[in-house]
């Protein structure tokens, strides 16, 4: 179905190409927020659905990814997204999440950049985290272990003496989601008594410290939770995602000779690659 614009006012158009522009948002939000962020009110948007002969918000978005998407294949795909299932809205969820975090990777390429000259740098690598955090961490460090560093995960809850467990001139990669526990504030503070510890945290939350060597933005997927009015689970690990696999990427071009020279890692991650190729 195509809409036709030829029929619409000043108003219905500027909604219409609101929409078009900002489909994410008409997926994400219930039709008063909606209506809120384009500056109407909730029967405007009625009315336009009754006069354009549109079912509702579902018909709504099918038509704009029909309108949005040339390729016919990623058309059907986003298609198939919005039918009537339980798997469609938290995969849109997912998608709107990778999307996020890869305009945040954008904006933040000289940090992914910096992070990957200091796990060169520095011999000692650490990493720490709590609940999911701690799963995206590890999921980094067991990377990391091929690119012959020292790699340790700290279990802060069973050894908060950090200060004489980390040795100088090391790397300690935090992930947090929020950044909400004071204990955390209280790891930082110690972490700034070593001697030389770089420091990264990667984090959603709102923090501001000068000791910190590189803070890495990244987006909190549990606010996409919620879809179109219902409820599911969306793993908070997703936030780490691309921020990992950037991360793995520009550290395997630094590292590319020694670790396809390495039978372990090209049999764990690349057995399904002729590495003769490259």
């Amino acid at each position: 179905m195509i809409l036709k614009i030829s029929d619409m006012n000043a108003k219905e158009l500027d909604f219409y190409y609101y929409c078009r522009k900002n489909i994410d948002i008409v997926i994400d939000k219930p039709l008063n927020e909606v209506a809120k962020k384009f500056g109407c009110g909730v029967s405007f948007i009625y009315s336009f659905f009754e006069k354009n002969n549109i079912l509702g918000v579902k018909d709504f978005v099918k038509i704009l990814v029909e309108e949005k998407c040339a390729d016919d294949f990623e058309k059907q795909q986003l298609l198939e997204l919005t039918t009537d299932n339980k798997l469609w809205k938290p995969t849109i969820a997912t998608i709107n999440e990778l999307k996020t975090e890869y305009s945040n990777a954008i904006d933040q390429y000289e940090k992914i950049e910096i992070i990957a000259e200091l796990i060169n740098k520095c011999e000692n690598v650490y990493g720490l985290g709590f609940g999911y955090s701690e799963l995206a961490v590890k999921d980094f460090l067991g990377f990391l272990t091929h690119c012959k560093k020292s790699v340790h995960t700290i279990n802060y809850d069973f050894n908060h003496d950090i200060t004489n467990y980390i040795k100088p001139n090391s790397l300690v990669i935090f992930y947090s989601v929020r950044f909400i526990q004071k204990k955390y504030s209280d790891i930082i503070e110690k972490l700034n008594r070593i001697k030389n510890c770089h420091l990264v945290l990667v984090t959603n939350g709102s923090v501001q410290n000068p000791n910190i060597s590189v803070i890495y933005r990244i987006e909190n997927a549990i606010k996409y939770q919620e879809t179109f009015g219902d409820l599911y689970f969306l793993s908070p690990v997703t936030s780490f995602y691309l921020f990992n696999t950037f991360l793995k990427t520009m550290v395997f071009e630094k590292h590319r000779a020694d670790l396809l020279n390495d039978q372990d890692f090209v049999n764990e991650s690349m057995s399904w690659v002729d590495i003769k190729k490259y």
